[in-house]
């Protein structure tokens, strides 16, 4: 520093100069993302129809969907254009899981699986294996777009509502009473000393061992299903909000008392807000518990009432590997689905309403 500069000059500090955001070929705006990331699937869909040629009665290629919705506008009223329309809408169904799955994911994740799924095709075109040992992607998709049509009365619709239907009820009753037997273990300590490890034994055991102890209970019935859903998710939603709730700082407590807070109101306005963190992470490794019991009942009761197991175990007893892989990729799509869209947003949430994760 010279003799004739100032203090501020010497110790004037330039700010270094804002990085770039690097180029993205996206829009900026979501919509507009969206918007592109369909039409770029769109057109994959059509020239892949195009390349491989397969019959449009099995999976309609984008530009069926508009003849068929063009035609029903025009004033068709034949069978075969609604059974058009009503199969290629079917898709959409589809479509809204595929777009979810590009929505929860960035463009190279989407291009690293499109890319492994393409080389799986690929592969199979060129070495034709046995499709009966193992099934091509295309093989796949063309026993899912079978218990979609109408002659097999929307096979998969109807059993995802069954399914849908007994995980809500069952894991509604786990929910209530998981909840119950975790803030009991949590409350008196003692208790949890005596059942503690014998919970944590009952959550490691497979669900499928409640089976026989529900068929010679309960018999071959909704029940027993219900039963081995309920079993196998309880545990696990009491001893995740039993662990939540030990991490809340004794201080509330404290607080909450010498406020005036006694009782259930003490539960009430203090401790229930406090667990709210540790009841959204049991009910998110609760709900993945009861899932997978609900596919292990379905898999062994064959009861009126056919859910996704049934399908599972139908395409096993038709050596329909083609049809099995579906199905397990079907169950896979719902449990990750409802995870991230449901369960792990509702955690994110309530973690950063309390402060433990960013928004």
């Amino acid at each position: 520093m010279s003799a004739n500069s100032s203090p501020s000059e010497a110790l004037t500090i330039t700010p270094p100069a804002p990085a770039k955001a690097p180029a993205s070929w996206l829009p900026k705006k979501l919509w507009q993302r969206r918007l592109v990331l369909t039409l770029v699937v769109a057109a994959l869909w059509e020239l892949a129809y195009r390349i491989l040629d397969w019959r449009p009665i099995s999976f309609p290629a984008p530009s069926h969907l508009y003849y068929a919705i063009e035609a029903l506008l025009a004033g068709g009223s034949s069978h075969g254009v609604l059974d058009a329309l009503i199969a290629s809408s079917s898709r959409l169904v589809l479509a809204a899981g595929f777009a979810f799955v590009v929505r929860a994911t960035t463009v190279p994740k989407f291009l690293v699986w499109a890319g492994i799924i393409g080389a799986w095709e690929g592969a199979f075109q060129l070495i034709q294996w046995k499709p009966w040992v193992f099934p091509a992607p295309s093989h796949v998709l063309e026993a899912l777009n079978v218990l979609v049509l109408p002659r097999q009365g929307y096979a998969l619709y109807t059993a995802l509502a069954v399914s849908g239907t007994r995980l809500a009820i069952g894991f509604s009753i786990a929910i209530v009473a998981g909840g119950l037997l975790g803030v009991a273990l949590w409350r008196f300590r003692r208790l949890d000393e005596i059942l503690g490890g014998l919970l944590l034994g009952f959550q490691t055991l497979p669900s499928v061992c409640w089976v026989p102890l529900a068929v010679l209970t309960f018999g071959l019935d909704e029940t027993s299903v219900q039963f081995v859903l309920v079993m196998g998710s309880t545990f696990a939603v009491a001893i995740a909000l039993r662990d939540g709730l030990g991490v809340i700082p004794p201080i509330y407590l404290r607080a909450g008392q010498m406020l005036g807070a006694r009782g259930l109101k003490l539960y009430r306005f203090v401790l229930l807000p406090a667990s709210l963190p540790a009841l959204a992470s049991s009910l998110r490794q609760g709900f993945s518990f009861a899932w997978r019991s609900l596919m292990g009942a379905e898999l062994i009761f064959m009861i009126e009432k056919k859910g996704v197991g049934y399908l599972l175990h139908q395409g096993r007893e038709f050596a329909d590997v083609a049809q099995v892989v579906g199905m397990m990729l079907v169950m896979i799509s719902v449990g990750v689905v409802a995870d991230r869209a449901l369960f792990a947003n509702v955690e994110r949430r309530v973690h950063a309403r309390f402060g433990f994760a960013a928004r």
